[in-house]
């Protein structure tokens, strides 16, 4: 009954011409969520800060091979990766008001996903979780020295989510960003790696029960009543990619935790919160379970399009990204630019971030032209997986002319015409839609893949558009625009 419960979700959390989703209608400032996640009483190691220079071309991350030698493992290095991965970059100030901002971008800068380590680090072995306000590592769990694990045993990254952060202010939709933000920290993981010369793969076994007894969040410890944590997935880290050596057994791992010393205590996030029922049956429904490796084949796609060459260093750009508030209108974007974006989001298994990444896409384009130059306006269609083209003009109702577009990639034209309009009416009547030089939409294939693999892959598909965004994101700091995500 998993499947018809997410559906049922899918459809009471979408925001409609009637109306919005259900939220609490207000920002109920008492209970504003604690953007930070610190185990009290938890041992702390700080990790140091790279300098910004330190770092290989950005347009070197999506490279087949790695941009730099690899670094030896060790807390500077982990410290750059983690830095340029999920660290905090700047604090702002309006009034008495102060927040932080992050490496990787969230819906309302709210933050749900956290980051746990688990295996050897400095010569320990246990779980540590990563504490973006003071990076550092925070010591969750020390094992036995005498747990049966290979020595030179891959280190796991478990990302997590808190949904309270979320529905504190979005209400019964808090799933969807959680998700969406646990795809966005993949791409930031993957691409942070790379500039460290590191890889990074999608750790596809372990189920959601046993991530989380590896992170303790099955603890008392873990959490209050209101705001529980609950694993999304887990990522090998390949210190040395012309070797990637797989993960320790994961009974081996489990075992090592159960017979752990646990430390720390999760701080309270805020007094009180607002219930959602619906989103914690949404949650249960999409619990994954243990899964054998997937056995998906990419299909082939373009040579990739290195459009024009970007002079920043990959640290600083990812330092400088930030979320637009507002578009100007009149900006364009060069063809050129807009190519290099759709080229870099198509999968292919020899480059950053999609090397990692073990699943077909299931996540196309359609994307809403209204200054790009060089190119008509009008709506366009990017299908990452050509075999699902036919399939996609078949279910298409309106009559669309389907026209083959920006060849060599898979591009087709479906309108010829002003689209402002219905960017703004199919984005919640956002202006930004309309002001922006080009507007994407995700369109995911979700009957089929809630059938080949169950509802968890409800979450799958979030994470996979999380990751196309992140992409998104980052290509147009490279184009020297700016890019945000909206509802």
């Amino acid at each position: 009954m998993s499947v018809p419960r997410i559906l049922d979700y899918h459809r009471t959390s979408q925001h409609t011409r009637e109306g919005f989703a259900p939220s609490l209608g207000y920002l109920d400032w008492a209970t504003q969520p604690d953007p930070f996640r610190d185990y009290e009483g938890a041992p702390r190691e700080p990790l140091p800060l790279a300098p910004v220079d330190d770092s290989p071309p950005y347009d070197a991350l999506y490279n087949a091979s790695p941009p730099t030698p690899p670094r030896p493992f060790g807390l500077a290095s982990l410290g750059a990766f983690l830095e340029h991965a999920l660290a905090l970059v700047a604090w702002k100030v309006a009034g008495t008001a102060r927040w932080s901002l992050r490496v990787n971008p969230s819906s309302g800068n709210l933050h749900p996903t956290e980051c746990y380590l688990v295996g050897a680090l400095a010569g320990e072995r246990g779980a540590w979780h990563y504490a973006p306000k003071h990076h550092a590592l925070e010591r969750r769990c020390a094992w036995d020295s005498a747990a049966e694990l290979p020595a030179d045993a891959p280190v796991v990254l478990v990302l997590t989510s808190i949904a309270w952060r979320e529905s504190w202010k979005y209400g019964l939709r808090a799933l969807r960003y959680c998700l969406l933000d646990a795809g966005h920290a993949v791409g930031a993981l993957r691409l942070a790696a790379a500039s460290v010369g590191w890889s990074l793969s999608v750790w596809t076994e372990p189920g959601d029960l046993e991530l989380a007894r590896l992170c303790g969040l099955d603890r008392s410890d873990a959490g209050g009543d209101g705001e529980r944590e609950r694993a999304e997935l887990a990522l090998v880290l390949h210190t040395d990619p012309a070797r990637r050596i797989p993960p320790p057994p994961l009974d081996a791992l489990l075992r090592a935790a159960g017979s752990g010393r646990w430390y720390g205590r999760a701080n309270r996030l805020s007094a009180d919160h607002h219930p959602w029922p619906d989103l914690d049956d949404a949650h249960e429904a999409t619990i994954k379970p243990t899964t054998a490796p997937p056995r998906e084949v990419l299909g082939a796609a373009p040579p990739l399009d290195t459009g024009p060459p970007t002079a920043a260093s990959s640290w600083s750009l990812i330092r400088r990204r930030r979320s637009a508030v507002e578009m100007d209108g009149h900006t364009p974007l060069p063809l050129p630019s807009l190519a290099r974006m759709l080229s870099l989001v198509l999968p292919r298994a020899e480059h950053a971030p999609w090397d990692g990444w073990p699943w077909r896409p299931r996540v196309d384009l359609l994307f809403f032209a209204h200054r790009v130059t060089g190119l008509e306006s009008g709506l366009y269609a990017l299908v990452r997986d050509r075999a699902r083209a036919e399939v996609l003009r078949s279910r298409c109702r309106a009559p669309l002319a389907w026209e083959p577009a920006m060849a060599p990639l898979p591009v087709w034209r479906l309108t010829a015409r002003d689209e402002r309009a219905l960017a703004r009416r199919s984005s919640c009547g956002q202006d930004i839609a309309a002001d922006s030089a080009v507007a994407f939409s995700m369109l995911a294939e979700l009957g089929p893949a809630l059938e080949a693999d169950g509802a968890w892959a409800y979450r799958r598909l979030h994470w996979e558009a999380g990751l196309v965004g992140q992409v998104l994101y980052l290509e147009a700091e490279a184009a020297g625009l700016r890019a945000t995500g909206i509802g």
